[in-house]
């Protein structure tokens, strides 16, 4: 990665709580496998699969970049961002000539699924997925919905 310190290094994929940072279960990337015992798929749907194992129905919350349905099937809740360019996004969420107004957001809200899209400089557009919260309430301190600020308070256990 071009901005990081150094060119070489590990790679490690860690399920951790966002306020302690306590360790649930890690990963490290070796590459593709070859053939045999130990080969397993590198796509991040089989690894989050993987992670999030050891504490399926705890009713925890997980923090991540999608994978929502799955998420609830095995009992946990979830809060993540999504691309713009992501199919299942109505477009009137990145339109972005409807948004050009900094501090606006849409809500919209499906089967325990909350999309929330919201404006932070003219032109750029946040989208926030969470099955946590049903409500269209706005944090009163901040000004953004409660949905984009629970995922700002837990998004940053661990990456480097």
């Amino acid at each position: 990665m071009a901005k990081k310190p150094a060119k070489y290094g590990m790679k490690i994929y860690v399920l951790c709580d966002a306020q302690t940072f306590y360790t649930y279960n890690l990963e490290i990337y070796c590459g593709v496998q070859n053939p045999g015992p130990y080969v397993c798929s590198n796509k991040p749907f089989d690894i989050v699969k993987r992670l999030v194992e050891p504490i399926t129905k705890s009713n925890r919350n997980l923090t991540t970049d999608s994978l929502a349905d799955y998420v609830l099937s095995v009992g946990l809740t979830f809060s993540g961002t999504l691309r713009k360019n992501n199919a299942e996004v109505p477009p009137l969420f990145v339109n972005e000539k409807n948004n050009l107004v900094p501090v606006n957001y849409l809500f919209e809200c499906q089967d325990h699924k909350t999309l929330v899209s919201l404006v932070t400089k003219k032109k750029k557009i946040v989208l926030v997925l969470s099955t946590v919260h049903d409500t269209d309430t706005v944090d009163e301190d901040t000004g953004k919905p409660v949905q984009i600020v629970d995922y700002n308070c837990t998004k940053g256990g661990v990456t480097l």
